[in-house]
């Protein structure tokens, strides 16, 4: 049989991958393995001719300190609804759960881990999960960038960032609270609450000067405390209602009993429905000031 030469061996052409045309300006990265996902990158530096280019994975390699996440995933559960999430995203924005995690702890004899699988979750007493989904919303929006909550959804979100820590979320919330108008009796309820003293001044002037007195239900709402100082400064304003610049008298009057001062900003007070069983921690009426001396 006759040999054949090696200059003169075909080769179907089909069986070599077609390459992309090369450039001596821009390297050519692919991203997904084929020509389709392909973007122009500028080429890395020349290496001295004769030398050997640095591999990529050469020296010591080390993990991102804040974005290399192992066994990242924590299980709650809350009422009758597990959440599977991230637990440096939790640790990141909250110090109560930054510090709830970094404790110290292993599985019991026989046991996982709490929180690893879904039959021993990190169980969230007293929380409702429509709330906590509220509050992972923020933590997972769908446009980075825009919330687009409503105002009970706001409350909730705020009602757990201040109890858990998530100061960021919190700010977030009350400057989006801020902007709405909110029934004065509601927010101080919120204000007491989940601590914003600088709602507060606005919304007591504004109960102060409302004409009709405060109902049954909005009393519980604000607390015996609230209710007995706010029916003092009502009975000290309309007796003196000689006094003329009206609401500034009301700003003094409300600054002696309450000690609150008007804020830099003008809040603006929301319709809401706040079902709230909280006790007030604010100053014991004992001694009501003498308020003779106000004048304008």
């Amino acid at each position: 049989m006759e040999a054949t030469s090696s200059s003169s061996i075909t080769t179907d052409s089909s069986a070599i991958p077609t390459l992309p045309p090369t450039t001596t300006e821009s390297t050519i990265v692919s991203l997904s393995g084929d020509w389709s996902s392909t973007y122009l990158m500028d080429s890395p530096p020349s290496t001295p001719e004769g030398s050997i280019p640095p591999s990529p994975l050469a020296g010591s390699i080390r993990r991102h300190k804040n974005y290399y996440f192992d066994n990242d995933q924590v299980i709650f559960l809350v009422e009758d609804t597990l959440f599977n999430v991230h637990r440096s995203l939790l640790m990141r924005h909250s110090t109560v759960f930054k510090d709830m995690f970094e404790m110290p702890s292993g599985p019991v004899s026989g046991e996982s881990v709490e929180g690893s699988n879904d039959e021993n979750p990190v169980r969230l007493e007293n929380v409702r999960a429509v709330d906590f989904e509220r509050l992972l919303s923020i933590l997972y929006p769908s446009v980075i960038g825009k919330y687009s909550a409503t105002l009970p959804e706001w409350i909730s979100i705020l009602q757990l960032a201040t109890r858990w820590l998530f100061d960021d979320i919190r700010t977030l919330a009350i400057t989006e609270l801020t902007d709405l108008k909110i029934d004065p009796v509601q927010k101080v309820a919120i204000a007491l609450q989940c601590d914003i003293p600088e709602w507060l001044h606005s919304s007591y002037v504004a109960l102060c000067l409302r004409q009709y007195p405060l109902t049954l239900d909005e009393g519980r709402k604000l607390g015996v405390d609230v209710v007995t100082k706010l029916a003092y400064t009502r009975e000290v304003y309309r007796d003196n209602s000689h006094i003329s610049h009206r609401e500034d008298y009301a700003s003094k009057l409300v600054t002696d009993v309450f000690g609150t001062t008007p804020s830099k900003r003008d809040d603006k007070p929301p319709e809401l429905v706040l079902k709230w069983n909280g006790v007030l921690n604010g100053p014991s009426f004992n001694n009501l000031p003498n308020l003779s001396h106000i004048r304008i």
